[in-house]
């Protein structure tokens, strides 16, 4: 049976049709497989790429992580070694027997050692932030800390103390210290603090001052060695002036009706008196301890009047010629101190010539320049000279014992025959004079000392050298005398009350302290014994200065010695008055420091 056209055309056709759906189908099947498989691909990609960036960042966390651990563990140990540097920097300083110290501008500690905090008996810690008006309780002290201090720091400028006392509060016990204070300052050029360092130099001074002690004591020793030699010939002399006494007293006697025979031999009995006195005081000014009394002297006098001694001391093997040129002679001198030049000069010579030979004295008037200082190799001012020189014919010197002449303990002569100062004294006075002295010696001829003084002009006298000024009368100032010998005491109290001064009288120093601290006007001038019953003078000053600063201090003592053993530092304007004293010259030396201080 055939089959329609149409139908066989409908078929084909949707035949055709459902393959093509199919293909379709298939198609969009595999593009969607195809898409996964991508899309399944690019997560797998996507995946790989977060793990690597976690591991990355992973990576570099940790790295970072141990960064900062070691950078943490290097900061710790820095601020260890830093801890170690400033544990040791504070050992060294606590180990330094040094006061070390660092002040502010106003004066507070910001930073102490041991030794520092020690001398206040205190702890480091408990002296920061504190200022010396906390625990010192010497005014003058304190005020003196300040203005070294402000000095220091406002002035941008170290500053060496070589000694200053330091006050122990709590047993009034004075130290001794050498202190150097330095400015420090900022990059940017400011001060606000400075560093000190100081040094107890309290037992050295102890021992300098035992030591100069000691060589007062051999000094005196030498002088004595040389007044015993003296001895012998002035007994003789002084015999033959106490011969002469007698005699002219008998001849008085003999002659009683004779007025005017009595009245010869009676200046004749005043003349010999003068003279035993002179070589009496000759002979005391020469053994006595005592301080420099600078007058204007004239060297040929004294040179021929102390030789008038000497012939009897040297013996009669020894010539003795005295040569006396100096115009004019005159020098500013202490005549003691002269004397034992000549004296030690002398006695060198006589020991070198052996009891025989020629010793010469000779003054004279020289004027140096340059060219002496260039010649003879040494340092030598120019200008006017009164030449002393003192030759002797003896053994001489070799230059190896020239170059130690002037050595303390030095001596060629045996062992208990010499103290070695002789030389030494006369350096050490001629170099207190200004002067200097020249030696030349050749071996078995002799020997020759030159001593160089500064002359003195002729219209110098010694009222203009030591400006001596006619005492003035008071004006109502204020006076606290102290002294414990009552006549002595009330007599010069009446006299300083007759010069217009208001006097306040003290016998000890408790006295003395409770009259000034209750004495409310001002005290001008404290006037006191240096040894005094319950205080020492320098103490009274001390006190009496606390409360009233602007006192002047005036110390008076029959021990001369004490007016070179006066602490340093302590009143560095006092004035020291040697007994026994006139009244004049007290109201003088009053008037003197007034005028000073006015």
């Amino acid at each position: 049976m055939a089959v329609p056209t149409h139908s066989w055309r409908g078929a084909l056709a949707a035949g055709v049709l459902g393959f093509t759906l199919l293909v379709l189908v298939l198609l969009s099947i595999g593009y969607r497989a195809r898409k996964r498989g991508d899309a399944a691909s690019r997560l797998r990609q996507l995946n790989a790429h977060l793990e690597r960036r976690f591991k990355e960042r992973t990576e570099e966390l940790e790295a970072a992580n141990r960064a900062l651990s070691n950078e943490v563990a290097e900061r710790k140990r820095a601020e260890e070694r830093l801890q170690e540097q400033r544990e040791f920097l504070r050992l060294v300083i606590d180990t330094d027997p040094n006061l070390i110290f660092v002040k502010n501008i106003e004066g507070e500690f910001v930073l102490v050692n041991r030794a520092t905090a020690e001398v206040y008996g205190m702890t480091p810690e408990d002296l920061i932030g504190k200022k010396d008006s906390d625990f010192n309780s010497t005014p003058a002290e304190i005020e003196r800390f300040r203005r070294d201090d402000q000095e220091v720091i406002g002035f941008k400028k170290s500053k060496f103390i070589p000694e200053e006392p330091v006050t122990d509060s709590r047993t009034g016990l004075v130290r001794w210290f050498q202190t150097h204070k330095v400015p420090l300052v900022t990059k940017r050029g400011e001060s606000t603090q400075l560093l000190g360092v100081a040094n107890d130099i309290s037992e050295r001074r102890l021992a300098e001052q035992e030591l100069k002690s000691t060589q007062q004591q051999l000094l005196q020793a030498q002088k004595m060695e040389a007044v015993g030699q003296l001895a012998g010939g002035i007994a003789h002399d002084f015999n033959n002036l106490l011969m002469l006494i007698g005699t002219h007293s008998e001849l008085i006697r003999s002659h009683a009706s004779d007025i005017q025979e009595v009245t010869d031999y009676a200046d004749h009995i005043s003349e010999t008196v003068r003279n035993a006195a002179s070589i009496t005081k000759r002979l005391l000014a020469f053994s006595r301890k005592q301080t420099q009394q600078l007058e204007i002297l004239n060297v040929n006098v004294v040179a021929s009047e102390f030789c008038k001694l000497l012939p009897t001391f040297l013996g009669e093997g020894i010539e003795l010629q005295v040569v006396t040129q100096a115009a004019s002679g005159l020098v500013l001198a202490d005549s003691g101190q002269l004397e034992q030049v000549i004296m030690n000069l002398v006695v060198n010579a006589r020991d070198a010539m052996g009891g025989r030979g020629r010793l010469t004295l000779e003054t004279k008037d020289v004027e140096l320049g340059d060219d002496y200082s260039r010649f003879h190799h040494a340092h030598i001012p120019t200008g006017r000279y009164v030449m002393l020189a003192v030759s002797d014919t003896g053994c001489g010197m070799d230059p190896q014992t020239q170059s130690r002449l002037f050595e303390p303990f030095f001596t060629t002569k045996q062992v208990g025959k010499g103290t070695g100062l002789g030389l030494a004294t006369v350096y050490g006075i001629v170099k207190q004079h200004r002067g200097f002295v020249w030696v030349y010696s050749e071996l078995g001829k002799g020997s020759t000392f030159k001593i160089y003084l500064p002359r003195a002009s002729g219209d110098i006298t010694p009222e203009s050298l030591t400006s001596v000024l006619k005492p003035e009368l008071g004006k109502g100032e204020t006076i606290l005398l102290v002294e414990d010998d009552v006549p002595l005491r009330e007599v010069v109290g009446e006299y300083l009350k007759s010069r217009g001064y208001n006097v306040l009288l003290a016998g000890d120093g408790s006295t003395a302290t409770r009259i000034a601290v209750e004495h409310k006007a001002p005290i001008d001038v404290l006037l006191t014994d240096i040894d005094i019953a319950g205080k020492k003078g320098p103490d009274i000053a001390r006190t009496v200065s606390a409360v009233h600063p602007r006192a002047r201090v005036m110390y008076m003592s029959g021990f001369t010695e004490h007016a070179v053993e006066l602490e340093p530092g302590t009143e560095s304007n006092a004035v020291f008055l040697e007994k026994p004293l006139q009244l004049g010259t007290i109201a003088q030396k009053i008037s003197e420091v007034l005028r000073r201080g006015a």
